[in-house]
This record gives structure tokens, C-alpha cells and sequence, in this order.
């Protein structure tokens, strides 16, 4: 059998228009009721805040020319300096390092950013120095919810190294060894609708998200994710590289004005979970499963003699199920769109799978013997990384080891482009090709590819997504033909 499979292009973000339809002029007759010490105020305002963003960007075009050494993209306006409205920021990140080189300075309104996909960069800022997050994370948090592995500062007094001690619990490999049976279940389900569509043209990256979301919902304790909680997790997820982000309190508009319909649906489908399983234990009813899921977890950890609290709980599950079902969901996507347009890769992994047993047993030692399934999963998260970039906020004056005469001041934000160091042509034979081959061996530097990140802040859940992908490419080859629709 084969299968005609539209796919959905990554997730990209919108620049939204916020004006309502409808008529926008302003008549005579409003403006005469407002005033004219109301109008005069109006103009103040504006003619402030214009002043406001002409001291910035004089301020900012001076501290940049002391920067002489790291150059900045030759597009640039006043005021929006070398932002680019109809661009998100990854887009405009790709044209910045194919123009500048893998680092740079880029200048947007207020803010200024170097952006380095130089491996040297990464691990000094990840690993050695261990650099402070900030900026766009802080946003997240305020967007997303600020308990949580991803948003949360690590250091000295920072909560980040002892929840994550807490939540290891929940990724060891004895874990992930408990809950394989539901990531097995759920992939033959999702196989056998597929042999149902026989012939028939579906939307790949919508079916397989709702089938990870199904899978961590269940890891999680949560019951099937409802169809209205699917659409507001995937528009919420959509929202990750939203302009927004990039600027002070803009996850805080995004939660409460723009996207609070969604973040409603969410939480509310998230604390009912939470409040059924507190209410059961009250009441003595044992779970059906000898493991814990990740909602007892939660419910059991202890930090300094505190408990977490429903709101913490929410904030941690709700990055689980951002994480758990994401970076699964798009990078099969692009693993089979890479396949159908690849015929050698494509032939050499059906043959590995087809000398595998219908029925294997997913044990570590069957699953290492998924080599080829590896290299595929590892090429397609070079090409097409969850996180195609993290960033940092420097503390203290620094210089980046690529640019070791070049001091940058307290408070820049570097981000480090994990996209362009994954795509670097310096670093990567056939850098913009699908080609699973190149895991034969190791890359030549460890930190041109980090698409978990790395250092402390590593992803958590990497075996877990490396078993889940496993089990569900096996089953889904096992049962289906796979082409890419017009």
C-alpha cells in the first residue's frame, strides 16, 4: 500500500496585525470630546516615546561602533534598526549569518544582540562559563509560566539545579524502560488508522502531534488529550518565535490579551489532571500502573521540606507537554519528507527495519540496533532543529573566545544560533543536505551540533525522545508506504 502524505512546513511565526476589522477612522466629533489638553497630551506621549527610541538608537549605534570587530547586517532604519517587520527572528537570523558571517551584531528598537553559531562560542557560554539565561526565556516564562526546566535561572541560589534533580526521576532509563509499552501501544493505534487511509491524502504533522500529545498525556496521568486542547497547544507552540518575545513584558501580552483563550483551555485541561489525581490519593484509590506517572512525581518531590503547588506542577507539565510532543511531532515530519525525497536514505532505513521483527521487543538492545534509524534522526535534527536557538545574558563584561579582543558590556544578549552552526558549510560536508551517512562517524566538534543544547541545561527528556521516535518509526514502516502529496 502507499500513502499520498501532505506535510505541513515547520512551525513559523506571524507577525499579527492587532487592529480589528472594521472602521478605524476618527471623526471630528470624537476628537472634540476628548479635548484639547487630551490631544496635546496624546502628542507629548508620542513625541516621548519617539525621543525615547531616538536616544536608544543613538546610544546603541555608538556602543556598537565600539564593537569594531563583529560585523552588522547593512539593512537598517531608523528607530527598528535592523529588524525586518514581515520576517520572524530566525528568518531574519539565516539572512544576518549568510550576509555578516557566523557572528554578528544586530541592533532591534531598543535591544542589542550578538549572534554566534561559532562551536567555540557555544561551549563557552553553555558549558565552561555556564552563562545566566534571560531575555526571550524570561518571556517565555511570563508567556508560558515561569515554574519550569526551561525558564528558570540556574547559579548560585537559583532553583533551576534542584528541581532538575527532582525531575531526573522521571527521564532515567529506568523509566523510560516502564513507559515504552505506551509509546508501543499508542504507534500500532496510529498505524493501523494509517492502513485505513489507504490511498487517501492526510496531514502528516497534524495526525502525528496528536498522536505524541495522546502519548505524554498518558505519561503525564492526564487522560486522551481532547481535540480543543490539541488546537490550543499547537497555536500556543506556534507562538515560540513570536516578535513579541524579543521585548520586554511581550510574553505577558501574549498570555493575557492575545493568546488567553488558549492559555485558559490549557490550564484548565491541565489542572483538572493534577486536582483528579490529588483527590484520588485523598481517597486511597492506588494508580492501575506500578509506575509513577509524572503528575505523582510532582505530588511527591519535596524541595527543602516544601511541596510544589498545583500553579508549579501546571507550569512543569506544561513544558512537558511542550517538549514531549514537539520535538517528536516535527522532526518525524521532516524525517519523512527527507526520506520521500531521498530514495537511497529512504531504501537504506526500510531494509534496516525490515530485517527487525514485526513484533521486537523494544529493549535497549533492540533499539541499538536501529543504527540507521539514528543517523536519521540525527540528520533530520541538524537540519531542522527543535530550538534553532537559545540565548544568554552577559552579567558582567565579556569577550567571546571567536572574538577575544572584543569586550562586550554587562547586559548584551547573545544568542547562539544553533541553526546556523548545524547548516555551517566550515563545519559540515554538504551542510544544506539530507544525508543520515555523515553519522557514521562523529562530527569534528562536538558543538556544532546541540540541538538538545548542552552543559547543565541539557534537554532532560533526549532518551526519551530518541525511544519514542524509535518505536514509532518501526511501526509505522512495519505497516505502511509512505509518499509526500502534491
Amino acid at each position: 500500500m502507499s500513502y499520498k502524505v501532505k506535510l505541513l512546513s515547520q512551525a513559523q511565526s506571524v507577525l499579527y496585525k492587532y487592529l480589528a476589522p472594521g472602521d478605524h477612522t476618527v471623526s471630528v466629533t470624537a476628537l472634540s470630546t476628548i479635548g484639547i489638553a487630551g490631544v496635546v497630551l496624546l502628542c507629548v506621549a508620542l513625541l516621548g516615546l519617539i525621543g525615547y527610541l531616538l536616544f536608544w538608537d543613538l546610544y546603541i549605534r555608538q556602543l556598537f561602533k565600539k564593537l569594531k570587530g563583529i560585523p552588522s547586517p547593512k539593512k537598517r532604519t531608523l528607530l527598528l534598526g535592523n529588524l525586518e517587520p514581515n520576517r520572524d527572528f530566525i528568518e531574519m537570523a539565516i539572512a544576518w549569518t549568510q550576509e555578516c558571517g557566523p557572528v554578528l551584531k544586530a541592533q532591534l528598537l531598543h535591544m542589542r544582540w550578538i549572534i554566534t553559531s561559532e562551536p567555540e562560542d557555544i561551549k563557552a557560554l553553555l558549558v565552561t562559563d555556564n552563562i545566566q539565561k534571560g531575555g526571550v526565556l524570561d518571556e517565555i516564562g511570563h508567556f508560558w509560566g515561569p515554574n519550569n526546566l526551561l525558564t528558570m535561572h540556574h547559579g548560585p541560589g537559583q532553583p533551576h539545579k534542584a528541581q532538575r534533580s527532582l525531575m531526573n526521576q522521571a527521564f532515567k532509563m529506568k523509566y523510560i524502560r516502564a513507559i515504552r509499552p505506551i509509546f508501543l501501544n499508542n504507534a500500532k493505534l496510529f498505524a493501523e488508522e494509517l492502513r485505513a487511509q489507504n490511498g487517501k491524502s492526510i496531514d502528516f504533522l497534524h495526525e502525528i502531534t496528536r498522536v505524541t500529545l495522546n502519548i505524554i498525556s498518558e505519561v503525564i496521568g492526564a487522560q486522551h488529550a481532547p481535540p480543543e486542547f490539541q488546537a490550543s497547544m499547537t497555536t500556543l507552540v506556534h507562538q515560540l518565535n513570536h516578535l513579541l518575545l524579543t521585548f520586554p513584558n511581550g510574553g505577558y501580552l501574549l498570555r493575557h490579551v492575545m493568546f488567553r483563550k488558549h492559555i485558559k483551555i490549557v490550564d484548565k485541561f491541565i489542572y483538572r489532571a493534577i486536582y483528579e489525581r490529588i483527590e484520588q490519593r485523598k481517597r486511597g484509590i492506588a494508580q492501575e500502573s506500578v509506575q509513577k506517572d509524572y503528575i505523582d512525581i510532582l505530588l511527591d518531590a519535596e524541595e527543602n521540606g516544601r511541596k510544589f503547588t498545583p500553579t508549579e506542577i501546571k507550569d512543569h507539565l506544561l513544558i512537558f507537554f511542550l517538549a514531549g510532543h514537539e520535538t517528536t511531532a516535527n522532526t518525524l515530519a521532516w524525517l519523512i519528507y527527507s526520506l520521500c525525497t531521498s530514495p537511497t536514505a529512504e531504501t537504506a532505513l526500510l531494509k534496516e527495519i525490515d530485517n527487525l521483527p514485526q513484533d521486537m521487543d523494544f529493549d535497549a538492545e533492540n533499539i541499538k540496533k536501529m543504527k540507521y534509524a539514528q543517523h536519521c534522526f540525527n540528520e533530520t535534527l541538524r537540519l531542522y532543529p527543535p530550538a534553532p536557538a537559545t540565548s544568554r545574558i552577559l552579567q558582567a563584561p565579556y569577550a567571546l573566545p571567536s572574538h577575544p579582543d572584543t569586550v562586550l558590556p554587562k547586559g548584551t544578549e547573545v544568542v547562539v544560533f544553533v541553526y546556523g552552526a548545524q547548516r555551517s558549510p566550515k563545519y559540515w560536508d554538504r551542510a544544506d543536505d539530507f544525508w543520515p551517512e555523515r553519522w557514521e562517524n562523529s562530527p569534528r566538534n562536538p558543538y556544532v551540533f546541540t540541538p538538545f543544547s548542552a552543559g547543565e541545561r541539557i534537554c532532560i527528556g533526549k532518551n526519551f525522545f530518541y525511544d519514542e521516535a524509535a518505536i514509532l518509526i518501526h511501526t509505522i514502516f512495519k505497516t505502511v508506504k509512505i509518499r509526500v502529496g502534491q
